[in-house]
């Protein structure tokens, strides 16, 4: 009971991956700015502390002088954030107090961008630590199968033989297979996937040995591939990822579980499907996409020049935003449009097509029930722009017309 074509199965995933990707990019830098106007609001609560009264000077402290200078070194730190300062003031404790605020903010923002980057990182990779789990659990489970056999016996006054059928998910094709493979196991070990034997028994208890299903699943006579492929994918589906017990335990040590379970579950239910007789025994594991470095430097390289270039990307949008409402252009929206643009700029061979169409359909679940509609129209007009001065340049089969 063995194990298909890796590269077949991972094909239909990369689209899904990829979209997630961008999505943990997106996640990444909202962060960030979210983190950069904290950074900037601590620099006008520096500056302020720099020009607060003296309670231990003998002197009397003149606070509508202070008052003046907080302002003007607040004036100058803001400012600072638009254009070059030419200092017209000669205080130089009020120059001092706005210089210091925003080298602290830079030094700040600098190290924010690197964590969250290893954030981000660590979040991907650990969508590889829960699909190993999810595998971990069905072996776990049909293990505690021969406990629990085990347990029912001690507690008879004459033990029964047990029956075949008692032990039938312990016999499981599917969970044999997971077993045998090397690979599987290695990657437990490495990653140090361990459950809590009382979670398992818990699990198995409470929501599998009392279901219906597992029942019936138990009381067939006859036992095939597809029979063991069947409960399998019903305890993944309707016990693992529905049951809140369950979930929760998956939720624990991981924040996004809720959106990183739908590529976690595609990735399960792939594997269990692919086992079959008379397959070739290569590659039990999938992994994220079937080419995961090149995927990993696309999404690091992504997020650190779309930081890099915020600069020049924030005046292609607000120029084509001027004539809409405040409301209507949400920080979600702009950072997504920010992306995509940078996305069609940066990597050639991804056609300017998809690169809207996948942050389109980001913005749909991610930001307002109308930015759909209103980053489509303003992604077109910079991929047109961009395109026609020769910023935006495709190249790769099927590219040359820039679609």
């Amino acid at each position: 009971m063995l194990f298909g074509n890796k590269d077949k199965k991972n094909r239909s995933l990369d689209m899904l991956n990829r979209r997630l990707l961008r999505i943990k990019v997106m996640q990444a830098i909202y962060a960030l700015y979210q983190s950069r106007e904290s950074n900037f609001e601590l620099g006008l609560e520096e500056i302020a502390a720099s020009f607060l009264p003296d309670l231990n000077s003998m002197e009397v402290q003149n606070h509508e002088l202070l008052n003046k200078k907080k302002a003007e070194a607040s004036a100058l730190y803001e400012k600072s954030f638009h254009e070059t300062v030419k200092y017209t003031i000669e205080e130089k404790d009020v120059i001092a107090a706005a210089e210091e605020a925003k080298s602290t903010y830079k030094s700040r923002v600098e190290k924010d961008t690197k964590h969250f980057r290893k954030l981000m990182l660590e979040d991907v990779e650990n969508i590889n630590y829960k699909y190993l789990e999810l595998l971990s659990f069905l072996i776990a489970i049909s293990d505690f199968v021969q406990i629990d056999e085990e347990e029912k016996k001690t507690k008879l006054v004459k033990a029964l033989p047990t029956a075949s059928k008692e032990l039938k998910l312990q016999n499981n094709a599917v969970i044999a297979a997971l077993r045998a493979n090397k690979d599987f196991e290695q990657q437990r070990i490495k990653h140090k996937i361990e459950l809590d034997p009382a979670f398992v028994r818990n699990t198995f208890k409470e929501y599998i040995k009392p279901d219906e299903a597992y029942k019936k699943y138990q009381e067939l006579n006859e036992s095939s591939v597809q029979i063991d492929r069947d409960i399998c994918l019903y305890i993944l589906k309707s016990i693992f990822l529905k049951k809140e017990a369950v979930v929760i335990h998956f939720e624990s040590d991981d924040l996004n579980w809720t959106e990183n379970s739908s590529i976690v579950k595609s990735m399960a239910v792939k594997t269990i499907k692919s086992v079959g007789e008379g397959q070739t025994a290569d590659d039990i594991l999938l992994d994220i996409s079937s080419n995961w470095e090149e995927d990993k430097a696309y999404f690091i390289e992504l997020y650190d020049k779309t930081v890099e270039m915020d600069n020049k990307l924030e005046p292609i949008i607000t120029e084509r935003v001027k004539n809409w409402e405040a409301d209507r252009v949400a920080m979600m929206d702009k950072i997504i449009m920010k992306l995509a643009t940078a996305e069609m700029i940066l990597f050639p061979s991804i056609p300017v097509k998809v690169s809207i169409n996948e942050f389109i359909e980001i913005s749909k679940i991610y930001s307002t029930p109308k930015s759909k509609v209103f980053v489509n129209g303003i992604l077109d007009s910079i991929a047109a722009d961009l395109t026609k001065d020769g910023t935006i340049r495709k190249s790769g089969r099927g590219l040359i017309d820039n679609k």
